[in-house]
């Protein structure tokens, strides 16, 4: 929504480097391709997916988890392509099938995670966490000069209120609706554009 805004230019934001990625703005089809359609799927698998319990969708988030968590100790973007990108497969592939193989061959550890969703306050820090989560993840959007943590609160409560919601729709419909919905947001910048 920030964005947004500054794209229309009722606002003036410090962009970071990420929001000028050239790659993310050489034309509009990059910018739907990119912002509108791969992150809300990519972003909604990491923050959200596993926020109901299933094998497989653990599985899948911990795949994107451990690929964007590489990506970021290996100082390349999530969507570099040409660096290390058999590396952070490889390694991300690894870590999911040996989880999913702990947990379908280990009983108690699966008993004891299935556990830990069914606890209403360890769930809930969990989706508290995810939300925040969510959220300083994409300050890297912004640059910061003067008043940090004034700037970055602003920055945040956007974010912070659209992972709410994001995650209460993942909740209650579904990861697709919840997919939608990111899309849907994502693609109100791009509106100035046409």
């Amino acid at each position: 929504m920030l964005a947004f805004l500054h794209e229309i230019e009722i606002i003036s934001l410090p962009l970071g480097n990420n929001y000028k990625n050239p790659v993310f703005h050489e034309n509009l089809l990059n910018q739907i391709l990119y912002v509108v359609i791969l992150a809300p799927v990519f972003e909604e698998i990491i923050y959200r997916l596993a926020l109901k319990y299933s094998e497989i969708n653990l599985t899948v988030a911990t795949f994107f988890i451990i690929y964007d968590l590489t990506s970021f100790f290996l100082d390349v973007g999530f969507y570099d392509f040409n660096s290390y990108l058999i590396l952070r497969i490889i390694i991300s592939f690894a870590i999911a099938l040996l989880l999913l193989l702990v947990l379908h061959q280990n009983k108690l550890i699966y008993k004891k995670v299935r556990c830990i969703y069914n606890n209403k306050i360890i769930f809930l820090l969990i989706f508290y966490f995810q939300l925040f989560h969510f959220a300083f993840s994409h300050l890297n959007l912004f640059v910061f000069e003067n008043k940090v943590l004034i700037s970055s609160i602003f920055v945040m409560l956007p974010y912070i209120v659209m992972s709410f919601f994001i995650s209460y729709t993942r909740l209650k419909l579904g990861i697709l609706y919840a997919i939608v919905f990111h899309m849907i947001n994502n693609s109100l910048p791009l509106l100035s554009l046409l």
